[in-house]
């Protein structure tokens, strides 16, 4: 197993470490909003915390992988997980929902996936 760790470059795991990082401060911004709107402010407090400490921490990560990695590896990383599963998140976890039948689920899956 130790020979495997050897072979997997640490900027690629810092930058998916940062990509999944904002993926979640995005998703947990899209709650805290939603907590704002409905004027709940304790739940709004603690998603603001997350939002706060989740961000930090891929910021952290995202700068490990740049001293690793050049930007232009880094980047694309990062971008391709922190646009598309926020979005994903939310309607699997229910605060989103798909309407409009198949035709515009089907354009914001291609959108998605572009």
């Amino acid at each position: 197993m130790s020979a495997v760790w050897r072979h997997i470059d640490g900027g690629l795991l810092l930058a998916l470490g940062a990509g999944f990082g904002y993926a979640w401060t995005d998703f947990a911004d899209k709650l805290l909003s939603n907590e704002i709107s409905v004027a709940h402010w304790i739940p709004a407090l603690i998603w603001l915390l997350a939002v706060i400490g989740f961000g930090t921490l891929a910021f952290l990560q995202e700068n490990g992988a740049l001293q690793y990695r050049s930007p232009v590896v880094v980047a694309p990383v990062i971008g391709a997980l922190q646009e598309p599963l926020p979005v994903l998140m939310a309607v699997a976890a229910g605060v989103e929902i798909w309407t409009g039948g198949m035709g515009r689920g089907l354009a914001l899956a291609v959108g998605l996936a572009l």
